[in-house]
């Protein structure tokens, strides 16, 4: 795939970022749609339902962080690249990356809250609709990760 192109580099960056957003909003109204028409009907105990909830703020506290020490981690090896073209690819792979270890988050989140019907599990998806809104690709946003000079930032021009 050619990303020599900005319009095509970023557009690409956006589409992705946008597919992702939009399968979480889309999935959590129709799981939402689901458990308020009563449609779904899982029945769990009480503890089976603590013990989820208990396991996914877990997951949730643990994931973010290391997921966010390890964007950095491999931005910093990202900007050591020669290459412009190379740096832009490996970018584009750890958004991707990023992007999907986010939306696992809020799928499971959305997957947890059909089992049990608790509605304050929606705010860690909402927490996670936040994150991909302020990790959204900007022009700024690729000049500052990847540690562009004005030469090498032409290409966004």
């Amino acid at each position: 795939m050619n990303t020599t192109n900005t319009n095509t580099y970023l557009s690409q960056l956006k589409i992705f970022h946008y597919a992702f957003s939009l399968e979480i909003i889309f999935l959590g109204l129709i799981v939402m749609y689901l458990v308020q028409s009563g449609i779904t009907n899982i029945q769990l105990g009480s503890s089976v339902e603590q013990i989820l909830i208990a396991l996914l703020l877990i997951l949730f506290l643990l994931v973010i962080p290391l997921g966010n020490n390890l964007l950095k981690k491999k931005l910093t090896q990202i900007r050591e690249k020669s290459s412009l073209e190379e740096k832009k690819i490996s970018y584009r792979n750890l958004y991707i990356l990023m992007l999907a270890v986010l939306d696992g988050c809020a799928v499971l989140d959305i997957v947890v809250f059909l089992i049990s019907r608790n509605y304050n599990i929606l705010l860690l998806v909402l927490f996670v609709l936040i994150l991909l809104f302020l990790k959204r690709p900007t022009k700024d946003r690729i000049i500052d990760d990847l540690a562009l000079d004005k030469e090498q930032a032409a290409f966004l021009d």
